[in-house]
């Protein structure tokens, strides 16, 4: 709401008021975190992940190249992530073996598609 053009055509003292509405009704809760990592070693070796879907897309670049592909078994089939901004997850993929093509569409956003050459 905060971030939305009605809301920075608002006069100063509307947004105000409609800023203390919505921290009304924050609440901040602290959740525990687990890399992709943790989640592979506690599911074990007998575990594999055979189709991944990454959201945020448009955080593609950064977590496609962080992922553990190859440790612990972990080479899924299929992944999918955002079109947008999204080579250096691309040339990652393709290094892993990979082939990467685009697009599909899905809910009016493109969708990046790797698959793994086996």
């Amino acid at each position: 709401v905060l971030e939305t053009p009605a809301f920075a055509r608002l006069p100063a003292e509307e947004k105000a008021r409609v800023q203390a509405q919505v921290e009304e009704h924050l609440v901040s809760s602290a959740v525990e975190t687990a890399s992709v990592e943790d989640v592979l070693d506690a599911a074990g070796p007998r575990y594999s992940v055979r189709y991944l879907q990454l959201h945020p897309s448009e955080h593609a670049a950064e977590l496609v190249p962080a992922l553990p592909l190859g440790r612990h078994g972990f080479l899924p089939d299929v992944i999918t992530y955002g079109w947008e901004g999204s080579a250096p997850a691309d040339e990652a993929l393709k290094a892993q073996g990979y082939s990467v093509c685009c697009c599909v569409e899905r809910g009016g956003a493109s969708t990046m598609v790797a698959t793994r050459n086996k």
